[in-house]
């Protein structure tokens, strides 16, 4: 399967879905991504605190800039 380069909206997506309780592999099928790449921004979003019942989804720019600070060579494309 290709690469698909990943937007911060896409992140966002990734984590509203994890928030819904849904699992790697059917968020994988949905949105191309693969079980690794999903684990990886599973532990960041879990690090954050964006996973905790009550908690805001995050702006993309929060999203950007965790990335980037936690991520060096994960930085995702905007839109």
């Amino acid at each position: 399967m290709a690469r698909k380069d990943k937007t911060v909206f896409d992140i966002r997506e990734l984590v509203r879905q994890l928030r819904l309780g849904h699992k790697e592999r059917a968020i994988g099928r949905q949105m191309g991504f693969h079980r690794r790449t999903i684990r990886k921004y599973s532990e960041l979003a879990e690090h954050c605190g964006w996973l905790e019942e009550g908690a805001a989804l995050p702006d993309p720019e929060v999203i950007s800039k965790a990335i980037q600070e936690m991520m060096p060579d994960s930085t995702p494309h905007e839109i």
